[in-house]
């Protein structure tokens, strides 16, 4: 009986299959009017990598500290996009962001970034109150 089932036993296979690695989540905000089109890519829990900003299939990250401005981990964002309402080609970008701290402070920070063409036309920002994140 014992000699059976070492015969049985002995054609047993075993295989095993490593497991894929999930992808890397990504915080995505996209907005496109007539000539322009911005994508900002955010990886999520990855204090390394910056931001990507493309503007028309271009990367602009680096334009005037907007990868800066947009990749402060742990940092919750609210983010707006207008199209102009002129003859011109541009795309603004509005954001408002707010960071908890160690001690339980909050800081606010909001900003603005104009793009035309393949440009990032103007970047600014500024430290502002709960107020402006919440209601703006």
């Amino acid at each position: 009986m014992i000699g059976l089932s070492l015969i049985f036993l002995s054609q047993l296979v075993v295989s095993t299959n490593e497991p894929q690695r999930a992808e890397v989540w990504e915080e995505t905000y996209h907005a496109e009017c007539p000539g322009n089109a911005v994508t900002i890519a955010r990886r999520i829990e990855d204090p390394v990598s910056s931001p990507v900003v493309t503007l028309n299939d271009k990367d602009v990250s680096d334009a005037s500290g907007l990868a800066e401005e947009l990749g402060v981990i742990g940092a919750a964002y609210r983010m707006s996009f207008l199209c102009s309402s002129s003859d011109e080609d541009v795309l603004l970008l509005r954001w408002v962001r707010g960071l908890a701290g160690d001690d339980g402070t909050v800081s606010y920070r909001s900003g603005a970034a104009s793009f035309s063409g393949d440009e990032v036309l103007d970047v600014e920002a500024g430290d502002v109150s709960e107020s402006d994140f919440w209601y703006r």
